[in-house]
């Protein structure tokens, strides 16, 4: 398993380009913690094959981390809206609440 691991480091130190998720898989490999969107970053690089072929929307669209794909023209427009524009109601202090019964979640 260590050789593996080697090996795949290896691997992406001199095959991966510089991209979105290659200082993230490398920390995973090494062994360190990494936060869920780091882990995303990370996976998309990996399933990218290191972005050999350029930096580009991998256009996955049935992927469950596609929404938060490094290069979807999309993810940060996703990432920075306004809860309000897609429909989640909230109150004076910015609390979501029930459109049902307008009572606090």
């Amino acid at each position: 398993m260590a050789g593996d691991v080697s090996e795949t480091l290896l691997s992406i130190r001199t095959e991966g380009i510089s991209a979105r998720g290659r200082a993230e898989l490398i920390k995973f490999y090494s062994g360190r913690r990494v936060t869920p969107l780091q882990a995303v970053k990370a996976k998309c690089y990996d399933c990218m094959g290191y972005y050999v072929d350029g930096k580009r929307d991998c256009g996955q669209v049935d992927c469950p981390l596609y929404r938060f794909m490094p290069y979807n023209p999309g993810v940060a427009d996703d990432l920075d809206a306004d809860p309000n524009e897609q429909g989640v109601e909230t109150d004076e202090q910015g609390v979501e609440t029930d459109a049902g019964d307008g009572e606090n979640r």
